[in-house]
């Protein structure tokens, strides 16, 4: 319809990806302020933050399941806890970089893209 329904305000840089999470009353989103935010949609709050150390993200994706997030940037990605919040592993893609990740179908695995035309 063109009308603004909701706005979420917290990200100090611009946000760079969004998803929705299987329950469909989340939204992830993660920016180039190095932050990954889980947001209420009902209640239009932010329910958790997560620290990136300041790396600018690019994208950010619901993985294996409800409660598994994975966020990359040019030269990290970063599987997540969701409930805890916390960070289950780093991939350090500092000489490669990377330009696109997405989940495999098994819901288990990760497909990371360098940019030096490697999967």
């Amino acid at each position: 319809t063109g009308v603004l329904v909701r706005m979420y305000s917290g990200h100090s840089r611009w946000i760079t990806s969004a998803c929705f999470h299987p329950n469909g009353r989340e939204v992830a989103t993660c920016a180039h302020d190095g932050t990954i935010k889980l947001w209420s949609i009902p209640l239009c709050v932010m329910k958790k933050e997560m620290q990136c150390n300041g790396i600018p993200m690019l994208g950010v994706f619901f993985w294996g399941g409800v409660e598994r997030l994975f966020s990359y940037g040019e030269s990290i990605g970063i599987g997540w806890d969701v409930k805890s919040g916390g960070q289950l592993f780093a991939i350090d893609a500092s000489g490669s970089g990377i330009s696109r990740a997405l989940p495999a179908m098994d819901g288990e695995h990760l497909y990371v893209c360098g940019r030096n035309s490697h999967v």
